[in-house]
């Protein structure tokens, strides 16, 4: 959907890491993410500027930009830029069915058919990405993440959450899952996602009203916040789905 209305490169990658990934940095910083030229991205961070789209301030001796979350546009760039991406419907259907099969295939109860994961970091960072548009998979990834806990490799986790821009996400749902299971092992796996240069939260759902937002900070469990996320999903609403199926 983001390469649709947005046809420059440029513009379309630091919409991504500022108003999807809730990345912040210099220009050479955010040019260095995005793997484009300096100059196309000072350029494109001075226009997003002027039109309120983004912020900046001094750290440290240089210029910082981050999202600008009072933008009026905030709600819809934040779904724009969670939308599914150049795909057709029914191939992301297709892709979020074969996620679902990993997970079920991990522990989750979903009444999707199984599948054969092959590699299980990357079937849990696909189901995070599935939750960003799924709340049903969202509350059930703690128990996919808890029954592949003697499976997990942190450092390959890591590294794939990373390439596939969800290390936020993940970081969020290893602690969650400890705070969950009880399991010490989450909480010092998520130790590894950690990135405190974040400061204002940004929506793990797609927001389309000011409604929702407004639900979605009543709702954000501390945890969540903790990791610079808002979702309409109270930590209860975890609880009561990892306490029914956690011993299955």
């Amino acid at each position: 959907m983001l390469e649709f209305f947005v046809t420059s490169k440029v513009r379309r990658r630091l919409l991504t890491l500022l108003w999807r990934d809730g990345v912040s940095g210099s220009a050479t910083q955010l040019a260095k993410r995005a793997r484009v030229a300096y100059a196309g991205v000072y350029r494109e961070l001075r226009a997003m500027k002027l039109l309120g789209l983004a912020r900046s301030g001094r750290e440290g001796g240089a210029e910082v930009f981050r999202a600008n979350e009072s933008s009026p546009f905030a709600d819809t760039l934040r779904a724009l830029v969670h939308a599914p991406a150049g795909r057709s419907a029914q191939s992301v259907d297709e892709a979020g069915v074969r996620t679902r099969g990993e997970l079920r295939a991990l522990g989750a109860p979903l009444f999707d058919r199984a599948v054969e994961v092959q590699d299980v970091e990357a079937a849990l960072v696909r189901g995070v990405a599935l939750a960003h548009r799924d709340p049903t998979v969202a509350r059930i990834l703690p128990l996919s993440f808890f029954h592949a806990r003697d499976q997990l490799d942190p450092a390959h986790l890591l590294k794939v959450a990373r390439d596939s821009g969800e290390k936020q996400s993940v970081g969020f749902f290893l602690e969650l899952t400890g705070s969950l299971s009880g399991d010490p092992r989450f909480k010092r796996s998520a130790a590894l996602f950690r990135d405190r240069r974040r400061s204002a939260l940004r929506s793990f759902f797609p927001e389309t009203s000011r409604a929702e937002r407004e639900a979605a900070e009543r709702h954000t469990p501390a945890v969540a916040k903790k990791w610079g996320l808002r979702m309409n999903l109270d930590f209860d609403a975890f609880r009561s789905i990892y306490d029914k199926h956690s011993h299955a």
